[in-house]
């Protein structure tokens, strides 16, 4: 293999009779950077702008709020910016978040027209209720929510997440989720 100046090495120059000369070396340069590296873990913003209504967008905490209320020691879906979150999803160009705002754009639409966001929670469920009866995507919003909740470090904890931490020793499966199992197991 050839070096950079045609030698495989100063040796391998010497020995097909190069000459090799001396030369003054700069001390090396490093660059300074260009920046910080992307926060791609938890990113403040989508690289994308938002594609919800300014009516869409203002139906998007109560809606949350409505599906995972604070509940005890866990707090509501707003707490944990899921209603910012859920825009972000909603408005990506992705073939899958495009399929979710084909599902939640309408319903988001339907609960602006029945003004969702005046009601009380009792009246939110059941409109809620209702327009999943009526084919709206209520299913599919609930889902988006509770999966964008419980990938929140707060919501990992309390769902009582514990992996990716390293372990000595695996144990296995807890009783009570084996004996679970089964009795679904069971059940088919």
């Amino acid at each position: 293999m050839k070096g950079y100046l045609g030698f495989g090495s100063v040796a391998h120059a010497a020995e097909v009779g190069a000459p090799i000369q001396a030369r003054e070396v700069a001390a090396p340069v490093f660059p300074s950077g260009y920046g910080r590296d992307p926060q791609l873990v938890d990113p403040q913003s989508a690289p994308w702008r938002s594609t919800l209504t300014p009516t869409q967008r203002s139906l998007l905490k109560p809606l949350v709020d409505t599906i995972l209320p604070a509940d005890g020691g866990a707090p509501e879906a707003s707490a944990l910016k899921i209603d910012n979150k859920l825009d972000e999803w909603l408005s990506a160009p992705y073939p899958n978040q495009v399929a979710d705002a084909e599902v939640a754009l309408p319903l988001l639409d339907a609960l602006g027209e029945r003004d969702f966001a005046s009601l009380d929670a009792t009246d939110r469920d059941d409109l809620l209720t209702t327009l999943s009866e009526e084919g709206f995507g209520v299913d599919t919003v609930v889902q988006l929510v509770a999966g964008l909740y419980f990938t929140t470090d707060q919501g990992a904890a309390l769902a009582g997440f514990v992996g990716n931490e390293p372990r000595a020793v695996f144990e296995g499966p807890p009783s009570e989720t084996i004996a679970l199992l089964e009795e679904r197991l069971d059940a088919l």
